[in-house]
């Protein structure tokens, strides 16, 4: 019986330990992601200022 337990004690160990290299993994994966939105949203800020400066110039002009 305690050989039993020790042996299911270990097959939860290994699989805990597995459900911590992939959430580990997600981590990486969800951080990487999170690093090219913030890239994006800034790109598309300065966009945004190009244009609502561009937009004053030309109407400015007209």
């Amino acid at each position: 019986d305690a050989n039993r337990q020790i042996s299911e004690y270990k097959f939860k160990l290994s699989k805990a330990e597995q459900d911590i290299t992939t959430l580990e993994q997600n981590i990486g994966r969800l951080e990487g992601q999170v690093a090219r939105y913030k890239n994006a949203a800034e790109n598309a800020e300065k966009v945004e200022d190009e244009l609502k400066a561009e937009k004053r110039k030309l109407q400015r002009e007209v």
